[in-house]
């Protein structure tokens, strides 16, 4: 049986790392076009999709219970609504992105290092597992792509968007325990892991904590950048102005 940070698991890490900086130099080099890198989002949302209606299936399949096929995980209902709200929204900088952007980075790389069901099957490559945890990367993935390319730019001022739609979804969460569909959704009934705080109120805080110190870094470093364009703008154009003389 394969166990975290065992030979496939490793083995599938170092690959798809590969695969995403290589799948990143190639869009940062040739996608210079605002049209060119909607269609590199485009793709991989749809990677996305396909990849948690797959996991979907499959543990429909696996367990003989269709109601499997409903996401009742934080990361499984935020792949199926990241993945859709990128194909529907037109604008990437909608407030839903300043919820599930976040969402999708912190669980994805997460599960992807620590997949707590990578034992669920004798092998990784089991259909249920390993397509648990190509969405998981998939949806980090997708993420960073957003923020590299500048279709998503974290704000401050969007910082209650978080906190609001995790709410939801442990509304969500409710209503499915509430009418058996899954006996823990959102982990509100048992922690994440065992031994470790990870119930959905110590999640939810430490998720909150590092969306707020990240996007208050960012915007830092972003308004320092402003600025110091701003001041090469008025030296050249000093500058210009002096040779005009």
């Amino acid at each position: 049986m394969d166990k975290v940070f065992g030979f496939a698991h490793i083995s599938y890490i170092v690959a798809m790392m590969v695969v995403m900086v290589i799948g990143l130099i190639i869009i940062k080099k040739h996608c210079n076009s605002e049209r060119s890198k909607k269609n590199a989002i485009y793709f991989v949302a749809c990677f996305l999709l396909l990849g948690i209606i797959a996991n979907r299936i499959s543990s429909a399949v696996v367990g003989e219970n269709w109601l499997s096929l409903i996401p009742s995980t934080v990361c499984g209902i935020t792949s199926l609504l990241f993945s859709a709200s990128v194909l529907l929204f037109k604008n990437k900088n909608h407030h839903v992105f300043h919820f599930l952007v976040y969402i999708a980075l912190v669980g994805g790389i997460i599960v992807t290092f620590m997949p707590d069901f990578i034992t669920q099957a004798d092998s990784i490559w089991h259909s249920r597992t390993i397509t648990g945890l190509f969405h998981h990367t998939v949806s980090a993935y997708l993420a960073i792509l957003l923020i590299v390319l500048g279709a998503f730019k974290p704000s401050i001022k969007l910082w209650y968007c978080l906190p609001l739609g995790y709410c939801v979804y442990m509304v969500y969460g409710l209503i499915l325990i509430d009418l058996a569909i899954a006996g823990n959704a959102m982990n509100i009934k048992s922690p994440l892991l065992e031994n470790a705080p990870s119930t959905w109120y110590f999640l939810g805080l430490w998720l909150f904590v590092l969306q707020f110190v990240g996007v208050f870094v960012f915007d830092i470093v972003r308004s320092k950048r402003q600025v110091k364009d701003v001041i090469e703008k008025l030296k050249s154009s000093q500058v210009s102005q002096i040779k005009n003389d």
